[in-house]
């Protein structure tokens, strides 16, 4: 997962496909219920990290 804090903004990457779009707000937790209220989900994997799936690849995988 590729999380970058940009001036403004922050791209949060898929780990599934990649997609990185950008969330114009400063702070993370802004940004992040931002993607969460677009689908976006996150979940640990089998090793505790954290991984972002965009809403097309959250939904193959329900």
């Amino acid at each position: 997962m590729s999380i970058k804090s940009k001036e403004n903004s922050m791209e949060i990457q898929c780990d599934s496909c990649g997609r990185k779009p950008e969330f114009y707000f400063g702070e993370w937790q802004a940004a992040w219920s931002r993607a969460k209220a677009d689908g976006w989900r996150a979940s640990k994997d089998n090793t505790g990290a954290w991984c972002h799936e965009c809403p097309d690849c959250f939904e193959g995988t329900t």
